[in-house]
């Protein structure tokens, strides 16, 4: 009995389109699968933000706070400069809980200053002397002056605060939770979106960092801590330069 060659050419042709769709399926999987792995984690996030901010030669930006401390709202806007190996100025207008305040905290490389006013006792204040960045930044947190103080600790960290506060995100010790959240544009910038949950002497503290996804820098940064949040902070950074020119002179008044 005599084959019939359509039987076998449509026999082939179904084979060949079969395996052809066996191939894109697998082709697409494959893809899918490649795109998936290439998903960076939020600890290579994290690392790659510390890179990013380890690799400027200075900064600055235009930055907005708002903190609420046991019901108490407070707010600031201020800009950051910052420049190595030890040159940053942040200066502030905004409220406090002793009324409205203005002030600056910094250094000319060779000496630190911290000083601020109140709308009611306009002579500066000087508060704070310390050669190190940390003294200052914390003598603003004690005053209730809802400053950010992220990024001048990731940029200039010194000493057991080098690189801080991501080395405490990534040290088994800390105990933290890292985890990412949904994408979101921070203004008009793509970010990836992390939280760090994490045990502070019994006291619950959570991180909410909103990082640029083309250059990782941090485009917001929201602070709580205690089991009902109230007291959280929350910090978003405008207007960002990476590398601007400063010369000494611009951290002298």
């Amino acid at each position: 009995m005599k084959s019939n060659p359509s039987v076998k050419f449509r026999f082939r042709t179904d084979i060949s389109k079969s395996a052809l769709a066996a191939s894109v399926f697998l082709l697409l999987a494959a893809f899918s699968g490649a795109m998936a792995s290439t998903e960076p984690t939020a600890q290579d996030i994290l690392k790659s933000s510390q890179k990013a901010y380890d690799a400027l030669t200075s900064y600055s930006d235009n930055s907005a706070a708002i903190s609420n401390i046991t019901g108490e709202r407070h707010e600031a806007t201020y800009t950051t400069k910052l420049r190595r190996p030890n040159f940053y100025k942040i200066e502030w207008t905004g409220s406090s809980q002793s009324g409205p305040v203005n002030g600056v905290c910094r250094s000319d490389g060779t000496a630190s200053l911290l000083t601020f006013g109140f709308a009611n006792w306009p002579q500066v204040k000087p508060v704070s002397r310390a050669p190190d960045l940390q003294t200052n930044l914390g003598a603003l947190v004690m005053e209730g002056i809802p400053v950010g103080v992220d990024l001048p600790e990731i940029f200039l960290g010194e000493g057991s605060n080098k690189q801080a506060p991501f080395v405490l995100f990534s040290d088994p010790r800390a105990k933290a939770k890292i985890s990412r959240q949904a994408d979101e544009k921070i203004d008009r910038t793509d970010c990836y979106v992390i939280t760090v949950l994490q045990d502070l002497s019994g006291e619950p503290n959570s991180v909410r960092l909103s990082i640029g996804k083309q250059d990782f820098l941090i485009r917001q940064w929201r602070e709580e801590l205690g089991e009902t949040a109230n007291t959280a902070i929350t910090v978003t950074h405008r207007d960002v330069s990476v590398n601007p020119h400063f010369s000494p002179e611009d951290f002298a008044h």
